[in-house]
């Protein structure tokens, strides 16, 4: 296993076990990237060197995901995928974005607020990146 595949479980499982322990969304996000980004620097990324990093965002319907797209590109964000899972009852439509960014904690938040807010918008639910380690 990869390290940059081992960050992507450990964001996951940061994830899924923590957002009950939070009173909103953005808290969640925000102690979210902290949790990346100290794990990014115990595998020695130096955070210095922009670099893709991936999102994704669940939404409850195709209109709402479409209208998220035409706003974030303007953002200067790549669609990376639109999928639908039928297993996930109240957000099956899928879109993976990425972006070149630093992934210090500044500019991780900076990011995070961004596409959570315009994908509240949307009535989307972010659930958050990953990247690569960069040294």
């Amino acid at each position: 296993m990869n390290k940059a595949t081992l960050l992507s479980l450990f964001t996951h499982l940061f994830s899924s076990n923590t957002k009950s322990k939070f009173s909103t969304p953005s808290q969640n996000e925000l102690s979210g990237n902290e949790f990346v980004i100290e794990n990014l620097k115990q595998y020695g990324d130096s955070l210095i060197k922009p670099r893709k990093v991936n999102h994704w965002i669940y939404f409850k319907n195709e209109l709402d995901r479409q209208n998220f797209i035409e706003l974030i590109k303007k953002d200067g964000f790549t669609i990376e995928e639109e999928s639908f899972n039928n297993d996930l009852d109240e957000t099956p439509f899928i879109l993976h974005i990425s972006g070149t960014n630093k992934v210090d904690l500044h500019n991780a938040n900076k990011f995070t607020a961004l596409i959570e807010s315009k994908a509240k918008k949307y009535n989307g639910d972010y659930d958050g990146w990953e990247t690569s380690i960069e040294k």
